[in-house]
């Protein structure tokens, strides 16, 4: 499998146990002029493509290494990894939160867009499936951390979506997180009228998006001055 989130994605290999190394959004590979030619691949509006995530080091990947992609059967975030033990499945399974968050997902419809995979030669078998946020996708097969065998397991949210949902509980409303970074968050009913470049729009729940500012700081800060 190849693993990947936001901040991170692996792969799974056809050997029992075998698997990539984790790749973060801090990995460089992919630079600019390669990452607006993948973006040109894509007619939606919202296709958004940056070094470390899933898509673009998959591409990358295909492009420049494609030799080790074939020893690969399946790919997901580091999270998807940790509930495919749990729960034994034989299957890489993705939230659309986190689809979202790979690039050449389309949003309205919450599912893979097929054109630009095919065009980037990513092979489509590699990507996960994709499953609602709050999906049940399994149970607990064996003791694992001090977890109950039989415990449901529900399919792992954005990391933004989750830090707005201990709060909000899926409920309206606006949120400033404060941590290694910040974010002012407001819900907003689907769909999500067109923003300015410093506000960005992901999924949420099933009638609301996220709308997102985020701040500058700590290394971006510093590398901008």
């Amino acid at each position: 499998a190849v693993v990947s989130t936001q901040s991170g994605h692996y792969g799974r290999g056809n050997a029992e146990g075998e698997k990539s190394n984790l790749i973060t959004w801090q990995d460089g590979r992919c630079n600019k002029k390669f990452l607006q030619e993948l973006r040109s691949y894509s007619s939606l509006t919202n296709c958004d493509l940056h070094t470390g995530y899933g898509c673009a080091s998959l591409a990358w990947l295909s492009a420049n290494n494609p030799i080790a992609l074939l020893k690969y059967t399946f790919s997901g975030t580091i999270a998807d990894y940790f509930v495919y033990h749990l729960c034994k499945t034989n299957e890489a399974i993705i939230s659309d939160h986190n689809a979202e968050s790979w690039g050449f997902f389309d949003s309205k419809s919450k599912t893979w867009d097929e054109a630009p995979i095919s065009k980037a030669n990513i092979p489509l078998s590699l990507l996960p499936r994709v499953v609602p946020a709050g999906s049940i996708i399994g149970n607990v097969c064996s003791p694992s951390f001090g977890i109950a065998v039989g415990s449901k397991v529900y399919i792992p949210i954005g990391d933004l979506q989750g830090s707005v949902t201990t709060v909000l509980k899926g409920q309206p409303g606006t949120v400033f997180n404060y941590g290694t970074a910040a974010q002012i968050t407001s819900t907003h009913p689907r769909p999500s009228p067109d923003l300015p470049p410093s506000v960005r729009s992901c999924l949420y729940t099933s009638t609301l998006d996220l709308l997102t500012a985020a701040s500058l700081n700590g290394g971006n800060s510093v590398h901008t001055l």
